[in-house]
């Protein structure tokens, strides 16, 4: 709703006051109608949005102080003026993407906190392997040349500031394994993804998906411009025009949610092939399974991969293209489908099982940075503000027990943390 009194405001949509105002009164009085989560082609959210047209009109159902009530209840105990559209009022109600947009921004602003969650996790599987550095140094990372790939690799040597992988180790292998050297480019990719998915959306709410829309300032100066087939579309004056189109059309976004979705993927991928590394003694130099020594004949991680397998095949599914799908409507009239709310529903459960799989990651690398600690080695300044957060929750493993309380302890950890900026 917001969207559609922000996209009224630019101008385009040709709506009455009134509809302004009814937006506004439900906005403002946190009255918000229920409408399906699923079943969206992606050309306009018809279904979806007709419930929003009917909340205003005091015919549907809305959630108002936690309960679902009817929307005429709403609007008496309001004292809200009964609404009726007028003119365009009805088909910019119905004929929109305000939805999907909508769906869009939570699933991005989600990934966007797991992308800034990204570079402590992987500072502590370096930590947690002794890894090399060497990846991430300015001078490597220059040479390549990519989008992201500076602010990738420095955000993650900021979390290792003071952390003993600067000092020199006769045991540190000079070729850590792909999962750890080239974590910087996969992330640096995905942040580049979501940037470009963040302006594509600024884009959207500040336009319009409407069909027809509404222009008062057309331009008069192209090659077309005096042709007489447009004075059929001008509406009384030069310059202003009703078209029609099809603005709902959200091909564009859809590519760039299944781009930051596949690219999301690739984070995952590299954090389960991390997690496989760091239980290898000969890898690490630490006991196998990172058992304890307190843990005697204890299994540690031995088997702990398995669930976290099972959950990246998952992701991985999500990954696979949504676009273009369809059966075709309106007589054959509708027949393109972007199916925007889809993808953005795929990257919003991505996200998710990102934050599931760095669970599993995270309770290892602790287990490993404590090992180092008790070897005198000391921590990066991000790196153990990371261990101390999460030990607040989840215990070192000094004997073997049920880790389904740690995986959920730990993911409630890793969605809400706040880390004091390193620099």
């Amino acid at each position: 709703m917001v969207i559609r009194l922000n996209q009224m405001a630019a101008g385009f949509t040709g709506m009455s006051e009134a509809a302004a105002n009814a937006y506004m009164e439900y906005i403002n009085n946190d009255v918000c109608p229920l409408i399906p989560s699923r079943g969206s082609e992606g050309a306009n959210d018809l279904s979806m949005v007709t419930h929003i047209g009917l909340a205003l009109m005091g015919e549907w159902d809305v959630s108002y102080k936690g309960k679902r009530v009817p929307a005429a209840q709403v609007r008496q105990q309001l004292k809200l003026s009964p609404y009726h559209p007028f003119g365009m009022d009805g088909i910019s109600i119905l004929s929109n993407s305000n939805v999907a947009e909508a769906q869009s921004i939570a699933a991005v602003k989600k990934a966007e906190h797991y992308l800034k969650l990204s570079p402590v996790v992987i500072a502590s599987s370096l930590e947690a392997l002794n890894g090399n550095v060497s990846p991430y140094l300015w001078h490597t990372v220059d040479t390549k040349g990519w989008p992201q790939g500076h602010e990738a690799a420095e955000a993650v040597l900021a979390n290792l500031k003071g952390s003993y992988l600067w000092k020199k180790d006769s045991k540190r292998y000079l070729q850590d394994p792909l999962s750890f050297r080239s974590a910087g480019y996969i992330l640096a990719a995905a942040q580049e993804e979501l940037r470009q998915a963040k302006d594509l959306l600024n884009t959207a709410i500040n336009h319009t998906t409407d069909n027809p829309i509404v222009n008062t300032n057309a331009r008069n100066d192209l090659w077309y411009s005096s042709a007489e087939v447009l004075d059929e579309m001008r509406a009384g004056k030069p310059n202003v025009f009703v078209n029609s189109c099809s603005n709902f059309d959200n091909t564009q976004l859809a590519l760039q949610l299944e781009s930051l979705t596949k690219a999301i993927g690739q984070v995952i991928h590299t954090s389960a092939w991390r997690t496989t590394q760091l239980v290898d003694g000969h890898r690490t130099g630490l006991p196998t399974y990172l058992v304890a020594k307190e843990n005697n004949g204890g299994d540690g991680f031995a088997n702990i991969a398995q669930s976290m397998s099972g959950l990246y095949a998952e992701a991985m599914a999500l990954t696979n293209s949504a676009i273009g799908y369809g059966v075709p409507t309106s007589i054959g009239i509708e027949e393109t489908f972007s199916n925007v709310n889809l993808t953005a529903d795929r990257l919003s459960k991505v996200a998710d099982i990102g934050y599931e799989i760095y669970a599993y990651e995270v309770l290892h690398t602790t287990q490993a940075m404590d090992m180092r600690k008790q070897e005198g080695k000391q921590m990066g300044e991000g790196t153990e503000q990371l261990l101390k957060q999460y030990r607040k929750v989840v215990p070192f493993v000094s004997k073997d027990r049920f880790y389904t309380p740690d995986i959920n302890n730990g993911l409630r950890v890793l969605k809400n943390i706040e880390f004091t900026q390193v620099k």
